[in-house]
């Protein structure tokens, strides 16, 4: 999980290369067995998920666009306060002082669509003024 909300783009690509080599037979291993059909399926759902993962960043860094302040210019403290972003839709701000941090996917988002760069510049302020940095994301401050 960690793997694939920090690099989805280069996660889709492996599993896209894999599921063609999945077999189909079930492995059965204790104490769960590794069920080949399912693990097929399901890492070539995830390899062919780019567009859709493209779409709903490009909603999501218009909700950011909407609901995440400009930086304070006058030295006050950022305002951290998310009721907006929840109450536009934010999928991946849901409260509390965690977020996803900024991953591969939305940085080939913005380069392909440079008017959504102020939604990103909002969200890692965002990150930056109001949330923890969980040690799982050494990517984080990067």
């Amino acid at each position: 999980l960690r793997e694939f909300s920090l690099y989805p783009d280069k996660t889709m690509a492996c599993f896209q290369e894999f599921s063609p080599k999945v077999p189909q037979c079930t492995l059965e291993t204790y104490p769960i067995p590794i069920i080949g059909g399912l693990l097929k399926q399901a890492t070539c759902l995830l390899g062919d998920a780019k567009d859709l993962l493209t779409d709903v960043l490009e909603i999501e860094m218009g909700v950011w666009n909407k609901c995440l302040p400009e930086a304070p210019q006058d030295g006050s403290p950022y305002p951290c306060d998310q009721e907006d972003c929840i109450y536009e839709g934010t999928l991946l701000m849901r409260g509390g002082s965690m977020a996803l941090p900024v991953s591969d996917a939305m940085e080939r988002v913005v380069s392909s669509t440079p008017t959504l760069k102020p939604a990103l510049d909002k969200y890692k302020k965002y990150l930056e003024e109001c949330t923890d940095v969980w040690d799982g994301w050494s990517a984080f401050t990067e």
